[in-house]
């Protein structure tokens, strides 16, 4: 459960162990495939660190097996009337050649995902007391 706490939010933006807690408790998303479990931000981190290679391999094993079950795949989308910048030309374009040929960047991809998780969470240790979420009520609030 732990890997899917870390892995489905990792694609969302969230990266910190204390906001994919938080997500926990207050996600549909989250909630959904947690299953209503909320486990404490230290748990998310102690897993992550403790499993940090088997995440990057196993992110870009769902990202292949997700192409292969035609998941991701070219689609046709139409917005009536609202004039879109973008940038759409042949030369951006993928096919499906060039998409197997781009996987080492999408492991690099997940790779600054795991960075960025890193730095946040460097960043909230280095702010926060060991056992502070960050979303505690603050002392002037409590006695209101």
């Amino acid at each position: 459960m732990a890997c899917v706490v870390v892995a489905l939010p990792y694609s969302r933006g969230l990266y910190s162990s204390r906001q994919l807690a938080r997500a926990c408790e207050e996600r549909v998303d989250v909630m959904a495939v947690t299953g209503l479990n909320r486990p404490d931000f230290r748990t998310i981190a102690d897993f992550r660190k403790r499993h940090l290679m088997a995440l990057s391999d196993l992110f870009v094993q769902v990202l292949r097996l997700c192409r292969a079950a035609g998941l991701v795949r070219f689609v046709h989308v139409a917005v009536e009337g609202i004039k879109m910048k973008a940038n759409a030309s042949r030369h951006k374009a993928m096919s499906c050649g060039r998409m197997k040929t781009s996987e080492p960047a999408l492991a690099a991809e997940v790779e600054a995902w795991l960075d960025q998780a890193r730095k946040a969470e460097a960043g909230e240790d280095g702010a926060l007391d060991a056992d502070q979420r960050g979303d505690e009520t603050l002392d002037w609030m409590a006695d209101k």
